[in-house]
């Protein structure tokens, strides 16, 4: 059950920043207020050639951004069809706001692959001695805690760490697992199967490809969730999450330091936050240095963006941001389930798919542009 506090703080928030608002799961569109002041972002369809290939709608995917080969990484999710499994690579012009699906096609036809699934986690490890796209987790026929890389220069997978395996956690989705540089390891929190909800913090050595426990036993952690979103914090060496679901939609946000296993509490009770929300997409803007977070559903389906303040020495704290853009453009931002990547360089943040306000799986592209 939401509290007072965090109802009353969804409901007006929406209200004010223009988000898709309904009660119960009949969403209706109120409008967008305008801000004063310039704009913090400017929203865009991305171009994609009509008669070229693309991925086919879904909700509940992966994009991650692969620096390497300089392109966004896509994998599965669900649509009508059901559980996905497929990976397709986008290669973006951020001066015309164009881009071009690329679909990878096995590079052997008897080489292992993931099962479909949707509700997984995925990111990108840099490292020269990698270059892979991990992923972990998901639901597809089950739960799973089992650990692929995808090698976008090979186009094959690696079982890096099978079903079933001794130490790994709990299988579950809607977890976060974001990449720790430092410790050379993907570190993650929470997630739910039929069995409930979790608030552990597990962690994937890509060194020992064995899993860890991080919380510290003596720690305050976050209550048990799923379907909550998060970023790694490279400047501050910790995991940022943000609200996911409970009994009802959540509006916290807590850090763990995965050197010591200690989670902190980042914004206080009354301080200004987004409103509570699950299904949530979320970055971390390197040259801002902070969290960016969009999309979701609680009371509402929600178009507003938010930042989190992530640099040292200043309390964190969330500030909506101004977005300007078409009416319509601004409408398709309003979406839940969507899958992200930012481009640093270009400081471009790219959303694909996920449910709009009629309720039907996406296949568009929405660019997030920032100022360079």
């Amino acid at each position: 059950m939401l509290s007072r506090r965090t109802f009353l703080r969804a409901t007006g928030r929406a209200l004010l920043l223009g988000s898709a608002v309904g009660f119960g799961w009949g969403w209706r569109w109120e409008g967008r207020a305008r801000l004063q002041g310039g704009p913090d972002a400017e929203v865009h369809l991305l171009e994609v050639p009509a008669d070229g290939p693309r991925p086919r709608p879904r909700r509940n995917a992966t994009l991650v951004w692969d620096p390497i080969h300089e392109q966004v990484l896509l994998f599965g999710g669900r649509g009508l069809e059901g559980y996905l499994n497929d990976v397709w690579a986008l290669r973006v012009d951020p001066q015309t706001l164009r881009g071009e699906w690329v679909p990878f096609e096995p590079a052997d036809g008897e080489a292992p692959v993931p099962a479909p699934r949707r509700g997984h986690s995925a990111f990108f490890a840099p490292a020269p001695e990698l270059g892979r796209m991990v992923i972990a987790f998901g639901q597809g026929g089950g739960f799973f805690h089992d650990v692929w890389a995808f090698d976008p220069g090979e186009g094959r997978w690696e079982l890096w760490s099978p079903q079933g395996t001794e130490g790994a956690p709990p299988a579950r989705y809607g977890s976060v697992l974001v990449y720790d540089a430092v410790g050379h390891r993907g570190v993650g929190f929470a997630g739910f199967t039929t069995a409930g909800r979790f608030d552990d913090a597990p962690a994937f050595s890509l060194e020992t490809r064995r899993w860890a426990e991080l919380t510290a036993p003596e720690s305050p952690r976050p209550q048990r969730r799923c379907l909550h979103t998060g970023v790694y914090d490279p400047e501050g060496r910790r995991l940022v999450i943000f609200g996911g679901q409970r009994v009802g939609a959540l509006d916290d946000t807590w850090a763990l330091d995965p050197e010591t296993g200690r989670w902190r509490e980042l914004v206080p009770e009354e301080g200004e936050r987004p409103p509570a929300r699950f299904f949530a997409v979320s970055a971390y803007d390197p040259q801002g240095r902070r969290m960016l977070l969009t999309g979701g559903r609680g009371q509402a389906v929600y178009g507003d963006l938010w930042a989190l303040d992530l640099a040292p020495g200043e309390e964190a704290s969330w500030k909506p941001l101004r977005v300007e853009g078409p009416e319509a453009t601004l409408r398709a931002l309003v979406r839940h389930s969507a899958a992200g990547a930012f481009l640093p360089e270009a400081r471009l943040w790219v959303l694909f798919g996920g449910q709009g306000l009629d309720g039907r799986d996406r296949d568009d592209l929405i660019a997030l542009a920032f100022p360079v």
